[in-house]
């Protein structure tokens, strides 16, 4: 809630008001500044879980080819050993 100044206040205040506006609008441009560069630093990160999850996603077909590959040998060993 923003209360009315008294004139008296507005007054001494009125010579401030453009290096305020100045100053304000130099930390708003800081401000996304820095906010573009969280959201630089995001999307950097979201390629390298895409990245992770891809090679995640290679390692388990690997792994299941690989059981495929294990069992077969399983049942080769045991009709070998029942000759």
């Amino acid at each position: 809630m923003i209360k009315k100044v008294s004139k008296e206040v507005e007054n001494i205040l009125k010579p401030y008001n453009e290096d305020i506006k100045r100053h304000m609008t130099a930390l708003s441009e800081d401000f996304q500044g820095r906010v573009k560069v969280v959201a630089e630093q995001f999307g950097g990160l979201n390629e390298k879980i895409d990245k992770v999850q891809d090679t995640i996603d290679s390692h388990t077909e690997m792994i299941g080819t690989l059981l495929v590959g294990m069992t077969t040998v399983k049942g080769d060993v045991k009709s070998i050993k029942n000759l």
